[in-house]
């Protein structure tokens, strides 16, 4: 069994291993005629694996290109009219994006709120601080309701770990009530009852029956 740890490391790899080991064994080919008609088959078969680049104008010069990039360089062709093969030493791969690490103790409440918390805690207006720390609370009692429906959650739970949250910095009156914000989520459309068939038949033959003595 061939393990990926010892194969050779794949050079493009869009192209699958597959067509790189067709390409080693072009190399191998010592009559020319037949390494040509070899590699003009792969080639094609290169082709149909990307057909996203035959609207492309320069197609057939990439796929050529290509090929030999796969093969190092280390290989005698005659390539079409108009393919101009350029050395490319190694592929330019875009810099990997850095993972967000936050060390988040209240997850379900978001970064956001986090943010916003720490906005608060800069503001000078007392006012300003106090309306914008109740519109905080309240989205907090929300985004618990959302992700929480079956636990009840009271104003002193959310004032509790707002407090908490902004370093003992926000703290809310006890008498604010947390209940101005709403979730947008449509409520589900209650359809009337269908009548059963019974009920029509009853009807059309004029009401019930009168029982037989």
């Amino acid at each position: 069994m061939e393990y990926n740890s010892s194969r050779s490391k794949l050079i493009i790899s869009e192209y699958g291993r597959h067509v790189q080991k067709m390409i080693a064994h072009a190399r191998t080919i010592e009559d020319n005629e037949d390494r040509q008609f070899f590699m003009e088959e792969v080639v094609e078969l290169m082709g149909q694996m990307q057909p996203g680049i035959k609207s492309s104008p320069e197609f057939t010069n990439k796929l050529w290109n290509h090929a030999y990039m796969i093969a190092s360089y280390d290989i005698e062709l005659d390539v079409p009219e108009g393919v101009v093969i350029a050395k490319m030493t190694e592929r330019k791969h875009p810099p990997k994006l850095p993972y967000p690490l936050k060390n988040m103790k209240y997850r379900h409440y978001g970064h956001n709120v986090q943010v916003l918390i720490d906005k608060a805690g800069k503001m000078e207006d007392s006012d300003k601080k106090e309306v914008f720390s109740n519109a905080i609370g309240s989205y907090m009692k929300l985004a618990y309701k959302t992700w929480n429906r079956d636990h009840y959650v009271n104003d002193e739970v959310i004032k509790g770990d707002l407090r908490k949250m902004s370093g003992n910095d926000l703290d809310l009156d006890e008498s604010v009530q947390l209940n101005f914000l709403q979730s947008t989520t449509p409520a589900k459309q209650q359809y009337p009852k269908k009548r059963s068939n019974s009920h029509h038949k009853n009807r059309s033959k004029g009401g019930r029956q009168k029982r037989r003595r």
